[in-house]
């Protein structure tokens, strides 16, 4: 099954559950930078009353669209789902309560549909992006490589940045 098709299919049979006030697509797909690599990342918002119900919901149209070979539910102040189907597509689902929705901005979300306006209620932008891992964890292992007297695999590093640049839009940092 192809993507938008899931995407359709979960969005109708949340939107037939009441309680779910708004379903936004987020990830690269809400952010509009999504390649053939990326999963479904989906953000549904209801009250914490009805977290059950609508997981359960959730699980039962995923279930008849797709065979399922991982699926892992936690829940705490919020539900959050990942799903895995047999030919590897990946949905992740996470359910949040009214109030947690100031912590998305609109321009890292797309509606699905919005019942109740949610998103006038969001921050327009998201805040500027903080350093990646890479920034943090190249340094460190170039210092380790050299207290170990290892060469650092040059190439494999450059072949690396021109793969995630080309496939993911991912920029070597400076």
């Amino acid at each position: 099954m192809q993507r938008d098709d899931i995407i359709r299919s979960i969005s109708r049979a949340l939107e037939a559950e009441q309680p779910v006030a708004g379903l936004f697509l987020s990830g690269s797909l809400g952010r509009g930078m999504a390649d053939r690599f990326s999963d479904i990342d989906l953000l549904a918002v209801a009250p914490p009353a009805a977290h059950a119900t609508i997981a359960a919901a959730y699980r039962a149209s995923l279930a008849g669209l797709l065979p399922i070979v991982f699926w892992r539910e936690r829940v705490a102040e919020s539900v959050l789902v990942n799903a895995i189907a047999e030919d590897w597509q990946r949905i992740d689902f996470l359910l949040i309560a009214p109030a947690r929705l100031p912590a998305y901005a609109r321009d890292a979300v797309r509606p699905l549909f919005d019942r109740q306006g949610l998103m006038a209620t969001m921050p327009r932008a998201s805040p500027a992006p903080r350093p990646g891992p890479a920034r943090a964890f190249l340094p460190l292992a170039r210092t380790l490589a050299t207290q170990l007297d290892l060469p650092w695999p040059d190439a494999f590093e450059a072949a690396t940045w021109r793969y995630l640049e080309r496939e993911l839009g991912v920029a070597r940092p400076p």
